[in-house]
């Protein structure tokens, strides 16, 4: 199979990942490793052995290139001017054809061989979805691509294919893009150019590969990672006897130096990062706590991430995330679903964003203190940097 080189493209602001917008999204560690990682070190297995990823500031940079040293090319997009901008950053890295990946997208391996096997020279990649109001959707014929839709209302497409961001281009692309006006979306004016001129084709799949857009979609992310898990109990834990590890539902991985106290339940799928504590007679099920965080004594945490370096005295965390560092008096309660049942919206950038949840609870910024017996209703939003004084109840 073609291991044509890969572009990972990791620039961008992530505006729209509020509250954990600190820091890029694919750079923020869930089940211990960030999905940038877990993305390339993927690719490495897979054989591809030219890799260039494009990344948003030089102490990124840095940190990749301490982790994978050569066997990754990286490059620094001083300003986040979209897609466009990134990739032609890396045109003198590039042979006659290559890929183009988001760096969430940890499962593309297999993605990237069958978009190979199609026989254009570039070709993108599509998935069935029952919203197509959601994304951008993909007008086809046969086996060509004939243009891009961005979020069609129900009457300006009969397609049901969203575009997910995996691709093959070649160097007829990079010259459509060097002749489109730079702006933002510049990249999809390039591709939609290419389409109507007929060089474009299309590979469908039915792997899923979650977009991360918005915060609560680390939930897809977490969930697609531990698919793949099988359980595993670090030596190096502290598992108390009677706690009760079950795995029947999904795998359970616990870490080094992890400690899990007396009677606590920990139910797959389910990650405990290293040096991380839970609780005596705590439960902890479906969830993702990161490295060096602490769960305290009669704590409930259910379908949620918290973040490395937080900690939460004794409550009820559902459906939630807890962004690094943040520290959680006792008593919190997190309401997850509306009493009618009925989706959950939440303000963004001053706009309101459905999230098609109908369970959702509290997603908090990094290096906040939450005080004693703070309740939070479904869809609560605190920024970084927050403090929220003891008894408040946040809508």
């Amino acid at each position: 199979m073609n291991k044509f080189p890969v572009v990972i493209l990791g620039g961008g602001e992530s505006g729209r990942m509020f509250p954990l917008n600190t820091q890029h999204k694919a750079l923020i560690e869930l089940a211990g490793q960030t999905l940038l990682e877990r993305t390339i070190s993927n690719l490495l297995d897979a054989n591809f052995s030219k890799i260039v990823v494009i990344i948003n500031n030089q102490s990124n940079k840095e940190l990749l290139l301490d982790k994978f040293g050569d066997k990754v090319t990286v490059l620094v997009q001083d300003n986040a001017t979209g897609m466009g901008e990134a990739l032609l950053l890396a045109e003198d890295h590039l042979d006659d054809k290559f890929f183009v990946i988001s760096p969430y997208h940890f499962k593309s391996p297999e993605v990237l061989d069958k978009l190979a096997e199609t026989k254009y020279d570039q070709a993108i990649t599509v998935a069935e979805t029952n919203i197509p109001q959601l994304y951008g959707i993909a007008e086809v014929d046969q086996d060509k691509a004939l243009s891009i839709i961005e979020k069609p209302s129900p009457d300006q497409t009969n397609s049901n294919l969203r575009v997910v961001a995996t691709y093959l281009l070649s160097r007829d692309f990079l010259t459509q893009l060097a002749d489109t006006k730079k702006e933002q979306y510049s990249f999809e004016t390039a591709l939609d150019a290419e389409m109507k001129a007929g060089r474009v084709g299309f590979a469908t799949i039915d792997l899923e590969l979650p977009s991360l857009k918005y915060a609560w979609h680390f939930f897809d992310h977490f969930k697609a990672i531990m698919t793949d898990q099988t359980t595993h109990l670090s030596p190096q834990a502290e598992i108390s006897k009677t706690a009760i590890i079950d795995d029947s539902s999904g795998a359970v991985i616990v870490e080094d130096r992890a400690r899990i106290g007396d009677f606590a339940k920990i139910v797959g799928p389910c990650y405990i990062g290293r040096d991380s504590l839970v609780g005596d007679y705590s439960f902890v099920r479906g969830s993702s706590i990161e490295s060096e965080v602490a769960v305290g004594a009669k704590t409930e945490v259910v379908r949620s991430i918290i973040f490395r370096g937080s900690s939460i005295h004794f409550g009820y965390i559902a459906d939630s995330i807890v962004g690094s560092s943040t520290k959680i008096g006792a008593g919190l309660i997190t309401a997850n679903k509306r009493l009618d049942r009925d989706q959950i919206k939440v303000t963004i950038k001053n706009k309101p964003v459905e999230t098609r949840r109908r369970a959702l609870g509290l997603i908090c910024g990094e290096k906040s203190k939450i005080g004693i017996r703070v309740s939070t209703m479904p869809g609560t939003l605190i920024e970084s940097n927050t403090t929220i004084f003891p008894s408040e109840e946040l809508k």
